[in-house]
């Protein structure tokens, strides 16, 4: 059972994931919107790297760790109305990503708010 659970998600990352990134790429973003989203993905991807965050910050049941790695906003998308919020992500997998999807918007505030804050603090941690 183990061996298919692995073919499964080599199946999402290899065949599926990308084929959702191209569907989604730059070349059919438009709108001013996406275009500014675009912008800040790859200066977040870029800073999480700087950090060394690599990993899904939530961990939660069922998390794939390292694996399929979205950026989850902390607002339901259409409720976004500036830049820096776009930019006031978390670093999730897709199954921690989707199970905070589906909660309220009250409650994915405070859960991406959360792991925004701790990341934080333990980056001032090694500033001082």
């Amino acid at each position: 059972m183990v061996e298919s659970c692995s073919l499964v998600q080599k199946f999402l990352e290899t065949i599926l994931f990308p084929a959702i990134f191209l569907i989604f790429s730059e070349r059919r973003v438009r709108d001013k919107k996406g275009k500014i989203w675009l912008r800040i993905r790859k200066e977040k991807i870029a800073e999480f790297e700087r950090l060394g965050i690599t990993q899904c910050e939530l961990r939660w049941d069922g998390c794939w760790g390292g694996s399929g790695l979205t950026l989850a906003h902390r607002l339901k998308r259409r409720k976004i109305q500036n830049e820096q919020e776009m930019g006031t992500v978390a670093l999730l997998c897709v199954i921690c990503h989707q199970k905070v999807e589906v909660m309220s918007a009250d409650e994915m505030f405070k859960i991406i708010t959360d792991v925004i804050e701790r990341r934080e603090g333990i980056r001032s941690m090694f500033d001082e």
